[in-house]
């Protein structure tokens, strides 16, 4: 940094190019949403090295969301907790940021990473510090407890499932039914995009984008009309994809598509382009 610019190094690392610091935007986050497991643990006198071995998993995977290189380890082992106490009969007492399991970083079927170098094998396990954690959302978190922590592991609990207030909202759209022309309105209707514009280019005789509507329209009604429906939409806030279970009415007969087709002006100027590229 040099009176009040940044120096930015270009991925060639053959030149270097002065940007003000006004010009740039800090990347944020985003959260992730990773899987845990419960694994027990317990003494192994084969393994000198590391004489806890897990030995078998137990209650059912949840799920713990997390923020990379901001979440600390002692921010993660609070959060779990808070997930799972009540699945134990009986806590003994603990001290202020103590617990009773180890969190470490294993595979999604819960054994355990295969650490080649000292710098992975130090990274399996989670401290339970102040430290900022890297984690992945296609990592999968193990709980280990001892043998005498999974004692104290209420099943009756663990399997009894409360239904969160967006299962309703899930459940009523699953059931939900729309027409096609729903789906035309859909596909059809107006957006706003920035894109290239020719007669701004033209005028400012350099490239030039702007703020246009963009839509979607039938020049005619084809004798065969073809429709192909999603079967998954992608949220846009994580990137998952959800399966789509709504239902579409199509109409046998009298499919009426007057209001999807292009006015006649907008016809004749792409016939005029059509003849002008030819």
């Amino acid at each position: 940094e040099e009176g009040g610019s940044v120096h930015l190094t270009r991925r060639t690392l053959e030149d270097m190019e002065t940007v003000p610091r006004s010009h740039v935007r800090p990347v944020q986050p985003q959260p992730v949403v990773v899987a845990a497991v419960f694994r027990c643990y317990s003494p192994s006198p084969t393994f000198f090295m590391n004489p806890h071995r897990p030995t078998e998993l137990f209650g059912r995977p949840f799920l713990l969301r997390a923020v990379p290189g901001v979440t600390t380890g002692g921010e993660l082992h609070r959060v779990v907790w808070s997930q799972v106490k009540h699945l134990f009969k009986w806590v003994p007492g603990l001290g202020e940021g103590e617990y009773i399991f180890e969190l470490r970083r294993v595979q999604r079927s819960g054994h355990n990473l295969q650490a080649t170098t000292l710098a992975e094998a130090q990274r399996v396990k989670i401290p339970n510090d102040r430290t900022p954690i890297k984690i992945r959302a296609s990592e999968t978190v193990a709980l280990d407890f001892s043998e005498g922590g999974k004692a104290l592991f209420n099943y009756r609990a663990a399997s009894y499932v409360k239904d969160h207030a967006s299962m309703d909202a899930l459940r009523s759209q699953d059931r939900k039914r729309v027409g096609l022309l729903d789906c035309l309105h859909t596909l059809t209707k107006p957006e706003k995009i920035q894109a290239y514009s020719r007669e701004m280019t033209r005028v400012n005789g350099e490239y030039t984008e702007t703020k246009q509507t963009k839509t979607l329209q039938l020049f005619a009604a084809p004798p065969v009309l073809v429709m192909q429906l999603k079967r998954f939409s992608v949220n846009e806030h994580t990137g998952r994809k959800s399966k789509l279970s709504t239902l579409v009415d199509f109409p046998v007969d009298d499919l009426d598509l007057s209001e999807f087709l292009a006015p006649a002006s907008c016809q004749a100027e792409a016939d005029d382009e059509r003849a002008t590229a030819r």
